[in-house]
């Protein structure tokens, strides 16, 4: 198990109770609209320019109950931008807002920092990790590992196919992928500890 289980397994039960409830064939935006509403959040495209923005891609005020954010996205891409802001709103539940940036909203950085030398001291404080957190949140809510497992080994779909039939940046069906094929699960390590009991090791 990694730092970010907690993080995957949270997004990964809000994914499935909002698929629940959609309609087969919803893309990526209508999930997140969906988990939007049940938070009691409102979506409010603004110009880039304007002042509640402050500069940033999308603030989540959740006094305000709603997520300000720009309006020149295509649809995939917001609703990696929403799922981004879902996961502060989720995660971190102690803040009352949040500014992302475009560097925050990093959807093909790896799960963990660079883990020695001047990068991990100079480079990755408490902003860095909420942000990474919020990515790997938004990656699993958009598309749990489990699911792109299945559609690349089972249905022998490739990433580019997925991406299109889910909505989905293809950066974010690639991290995905890779973490879901690379990293072992709970099951397989699990399965590896038995074999080598039964074998005597």
């Amino acid at each position: 198990m990694d730092a970010f289980d907690k993080v995957r397994e949270l997004a990964h039960q809000i994914n499935k109770e909002a698929l629940d409830e959609l309609p087969g064939g919803s893309k990526a935006i209508d999930l997140v609209k969906a988990i939007t509403g049940k938070a009691n959040l409102e979506l409010w495209p603004l110009e880039p320019s304007n002042t509640l923005l402050n500069g940033a891609l999308a603030v989540l005020a959740r006094l305000d109950g709603a997520i300000y954010h720009v309006n020149n996205l295509s649809q995939e891409e917001l609703a990696v931008l929403v799922a981004h802001e879902l996961a502060h709103f989720h995660v971190h539940v102690m803040e009352t807002a949040s500014s992302c940036s475009r560097g925050d909203v990093d959807v093909s950085a790896p799960s963990e920092a660079s883990p020695v030398g001047a990068d991990r001291v100079a480079g990755y404080g408490a902003k860095e990790r909420r942000e990474l957190q919020a990515n790997v949140f938004a990656r699993e809510l958009l598309l749990p590992q489990a699911q792109a497992r299945a559609m690349y080994l089972d249905d022998a779909k490739v990433p580019g196919s997925i991406a299109s039939d889910l909505g989905l940046p293809l950066a974010v069906v690639r991290q995905q992928l890779i973490d879901a094929l690379l990293i072992p699960s709970d099951a397989d390590t699990e399965s590896i500890r038995r074999t080598s009991l039964s074998n005597g090791a």
